[in-house]
């Protein structure tokens, strides 16, 4: 394993791996190829983001829910997922109604570009489940990608809640009627401006 560690550079020091996740990146030639394309994918997309606080974080939370994942073909999808997310968020906008200071009570709306075709990343809104009131990730959690497109009107429609916005490059605005998240969650309203 010591010299298998020595051929898969992981992102990490493979003599200090202990979860099951840390010790399989260790000994598996794809996973280990997967966690250094991430990890490369990571660096450079952090280098440009607008909002890094975002990034650092959302990052974090997903890194917890995947370590839980021990088969290395399911690693290597879920890993690859994350890659080809990071790598689409070079030229991201991103919008935000609470400014600059990142807040996962609130929501952040990433829009990127991905094949020729526009998406939105609507992340955050955390909100503790009562019965098990654990810090992130667990709870309720905003973590939703949708492609969005323009309408007749002048307007984008996102596609999985069927709702329409209206997107500039200086903001994203939520029309009269407020999009309902979840039961257990707020609305998106108002004006969401650009972060640069």
């Amino acid at each position: 394993l010591v010299s298998a560690c020595g051929l898969w550079a992981a992102s990490f020091d493979c003599t200090k791996a202990r979860t099951p996740l840390e010790k399989g990146i260790c000994s598996d030639p794809s996973l280990s190829a997967a966690d250094d394309e991430l990890n490369a994918a990571w660096k450079s997309t952090l280098k440009s983001f607008p909002l890094p606080a975002f990034l650092r974080t959302s990052q974090q939370l997903w890194l917890k829910e995947t370590a839980t994942c021990v088969q290395a073909k399911s690693c290597v999808s879920e890993f690859s997922s994350r890659t080809h997310l990071l790598k689409n968020l070079g030229g991201a906008k991103v919008y935000t109604d609470y400014g600059k200071q990142f807040s996962l009570d609130s929501v952040t709306l990433v829009v990127f570009e991905k094949s020729g075709e526009s998406f939105i990343w609507m992340y955050g809104d955390w909100m503790p489940d009562m019965n098990n009131p654990q810090p992130p990730p667990n709870g309720f959690l905003l973590d939703e990608v949708s492609r969005i497109v323009k309408n007749s009107k002048g307007k984008y429609l996102i596609e999985s809640r069927e709702y329409e916005v209206a997107i500039t490059d200086e903001s994203i605005t939520f029309g009269t009627e407020s999009l309902m998240i979840s039961l257990r969650q707020g609305q998106l309203a108002g004006v969401f401006q650009r972060i640069r």
